[in-house]
C-alpha cells in the first residue's frame, strides 16, 4: 500500500513493502525493500548469484539481489551489490556502493 515508483524504473522479482518510494530510473532485481524506504534516482540493486547465511545455515549460489531494511534512504546513483543486507534506518550518500552487511543506523559515504 502507498508505494510510489518513478518513471523509467525497472523492477523484477522484488517485494516492496508499504510507504516505500523508488525514484525514477532505478533498476532493482531479486530484492526485498522494507517499509518507509526511499531508493534514490538511478539506483541499482543487482540480482545475482551469491551465498546467503541465515543463522548458522549457509545457502550457496542463491539468486538474491539484497534485503533493504525499513526506513532506509539512498541518494542518487547508489549501487547495492548482490547478497547485501542493509539494516533499518541506514542512509547512503550519492554514488556509494553497498556490499555485505550494513548495520542498523549506519551512514554510508562515497569512496
Amino acid at each position: 500500500d502507498n508505494v510510489t515508483i518513478g518513471a523509467n524504473t525497472v523492477i523484477t522479482n522484488t517485494i516492496v513493502f508499504e510507504d516505500a518510494v523508488i525514484e525514477p530510473g532505478s533498476v532493482i532485481s531479486d530484492c526485498i525493500i522494507g517499509s518507509g524506504t526511499t531508493i534514490g534516482p538511478l539506483n541499482s540493486v543487482e540480482g545475482g548469484r551469491t551465498d546467503v547465511r541465515v543463522g548458522d545455515k549457509l545457502y550457496t549460489d542463491v539468486k538474491f539481489g539484497g534485503l533493504v531494511g525499513d526506513n532506509v534512504h539512498t541518494a542518487g546513483n547508489v549501487t547495492i551489490e548482490p547478497g547485501t543486507v542493509i539494516g533499518n534506518d541506514v542512509s547512503a550518500e550519492s554514488g556509494s556502493t553497498l556490499t555485505g552487511h550494513i548495520s542498523e543506523d549506519a551512514r554510508v559515504f562515497r569512496g
